[in-house]
């Protein structure tokens, strides 16, 4: 037995439109580091962040950090290494982004970052969202001072 057009087009717009959409994205502002170290913004211009950990010669568990654009701001994703190095200077290169107009204002430490379970998103009955934990990084020195290496 065949199921009826319609009931084939509306299972197709439910399941789709579910698996195509992209869970809203909330942000919660924090005042101070929740699990990691602290971080000071000391540099930034159109090709590079520079980033002081504020606690020189400890040691970092950070492998790397990815930027990325998201609602007009930079947001910097801190990733994890499970061996700790010591570094009192992170560079981050933002030449390949397509940075907006005020960014310096709008640098973000990402404290955490949850997406609901699979299941949960792409069901197009559930609302989920998609939840970032920020900081805002100011810039200690403006460009064209001294160098801060």
């Amino acid at each position: 037995m065949r199921a009826p057009a319609w009931l084939i087009l509306w299972a197709g717009i439910l399941l789709g439109g579910g698996c195509a959409s992209v869970p809203p994205t909330r942000f919660v502002d924090v005042a101070t580091p929740m699990y990691g170290e602290e971080i000071a913004l000391i540099l930034a211009d159109e090709e590079r962040v520079k980033l002081r950990v504020s606690k020189p010669n400890e040691l970092v568990f950070l492998a790397q950090i990815e930027p990325e654009i998201i609602d007009q701001g930079l947001y910097l994703f801190p990733i994890y290494i499970a061996q700790p190095t010591r570094t009192d200077v992170l560079e981050v290169p933002v030449e390949t982004l397509s940075l907006p107009n005020g960014w310096r204002d709008r640098v973000f430490w990402v404290e955490s970052e949850r997406l609901p379970p699979w299941y949960v998103r792409y069901n197009p009955f559930t609302r989920s969202e998609h939840l970032i934990e920020r900081r805002r990084l100011e810039l200690e020195m403006a460009p064209g001072n001294a160098n801060p290496s």
